[in-house]
């Protein structure tokens, strides 16, 4: 099986070859951080740097060998909930849970689609699970 680093070729999510790494200022231009899989996808979130840190879900398809920018430019897939921030996301084999940075509630992806599932304030979230068709997260 191969890893994450030879599958993608460090092309970045938006096919661009210098969203990894600027070559002339060797600045690091996108970092990709919390991997998680199912039978079909593998899933990271995607931070570029040019774009203010947008922070986005990103998923590579076994099948069809591409990837594609879940979250797109509307929400910033990030929590706050340990300061410093935690697990921004959870998946199951059909449905994607995020915090959003903005406003800290959890949004579901399902079939292309985004809804927001909780209307919360004044609180961080983070380090969402799944269990039974149960949602956990910390607050």
């Amino acid at each position: 099986m191969k890893n994450l680093t030879e599958i993608y070729k460090g092309e970045g999510a938006t096919g661009d070859p210098a969203s990894e790494y600027d070559i002339f200022n060797r600045q690091k231009k996108s970092k990709k951080n919390y991997p998680l899989s199912n039978s079909h996808s593998v899933y990271w979130i995607e931070t570029d740097i040019d774009k203010g840190g947008l922070s986005s879900i990103i998923q590579y398809n076994f099948e069809s060998l591409q990837s594609v920018n879940l979250s797109g430019t509307e929400f910033n897939v990030k929590s706050k909930i340990h300061e410093y921030g935690g697990i921004p996301y959870h998946i199951d084999e059909m449905r994607i849970f995020f915090v959003n940075s903005e406003d800290q509630n959890i949004y579901k992806i399902e079939n292309k689609r985004i809804t927001k599932i909780t209307n919360l304030q004044n609180i961080k979230i983070g380090e969402i699970v799944s269990y039974k068709n149960h949602l956990y997260f910390i607050v």
